[in-house]
């Protein structure tokens, strides 16, 4: 079962909420999207209907949302610690480092000498490709 909420402007029982902003207007989702064909005729085009009606929400480069900070906050008693990293297969060393630079050229992350250090996890997705994740257990 799927639960749906709507939050209207008017409503305050949230706190304050804010949205993330809308661009590329002109971008039609829809035209660029494989592997559907599982979806029904009505579905999709259902599906199509509204990616394309909310196209400035999607983009094919990566985005950076800044409408809310994010804080790790740690305890007085926590004893900065580098971690070992995880090791990774020879053949994904090529993709790690191309994503590493396009992160580092987007300013998403940025050099660091600070003596807390989180693992990279390494994800390899269906398509093969693979998602950089990072372990914050510590």
């Amino acid at each position: 079962m799927c639960h749906v909420a709507v939050v209207r402007e008017q409503d305050t029982d949230f706190g304050e909420i804010s949205s993330v902003p809308v661009n590329k207007p002109n971008m039609v989702p829809s035209k660029h999207l494989t592997n559907v064909d599982h979806l029904t005729p009505d579905t999709r085009a259902t599906f199509f209907s509204l990616l394309d009606e909310f196209s400035g929400c999607f983009s094919n480069k990566p985005g950076l949302c800044t409408v809310k900070q994010h804080e790790i906050n740690t305890t007085a008693d926590l004893i900065p610690k580098r971690t070992c990293a995880y090791r990774v297969p020879e053949v994904l060393n090529g993709k790690i480092e191309r994503q590493v630079d396009e992160l580092l050229r987007l300013d998403f992350i940025e050099p660091s000498d600070s003596t807390m250090t989180s693992k990279v996890v390494c994800v390899t997705k269906q398509d093969k490709s693979v998602r950089l994740c990072c372990d914050y257990r510590y």
